[in-house]
């Protein structure tokens, strides 16, 4: 599944935001660098509106998730002191599928599933929900 979701992320990221990744083409063939050069991309003042400030919060949760994966590997391999984390597994796999898999998803939803004019587009106040209530130009659009 990560690999399927890094490769949709390096995708969508420069079509939504209108920008190439820096270094798109080197890093390609270097997946586990690929958030250096995406996260590069997202630190800035981009267009994408919505889709791209959901695929911000969902690199952090990739981030989340990698971190607390690697802790429990460590602490497996008797790297680092045991963590007394209850449910650290349950944690680690919250923050990789209800956050970095729905917030990719949901963030790639707010621009491809209008353009095929199946269904309407998203109801604002989704949108601005996922943005805590800010709005942004592309709200002042759809309205």
């Amino acid at each position: 599944m990560a690999m399927v979701m890094l490769g949709a992320m390096f995708q969508l990221v420069p079509v939504i935001s209108g920008q190439l990744i820096p270094g798109g083409a080197a890093v390609a063939s270097l997946v586990h660098a690929f958030l250096l050069a995406v996260g590069s991309l997202l630190l800035r003042r981009v267009g994408g509106g919505d889709s791209i400030f959901c695929i911000r919060f969902a690199v952090l949760a990739l981030l989340i998730t990698v971190a607390l994966g690697l802790l429990r590997s460590a602490n497996y391999a008797g790297l680092v002191a045991p963590v007394y984390l209850a449910n650290s597994a349950n944690i680690h796999l919250a923050w990789g599928l209800g956050g970095w898999a729905l917030l990719l998803v949901m963030g790639a939803s707010y621009q491809v599933i209008p353009m095929f004019h199946v269904t309407p587009s998203y109801p604002t106040s989704l949108a601005r929900a996922a943005r805590g209530g800010v709005s942004c130009t592309v709200d002042a659009q759809l309205q």
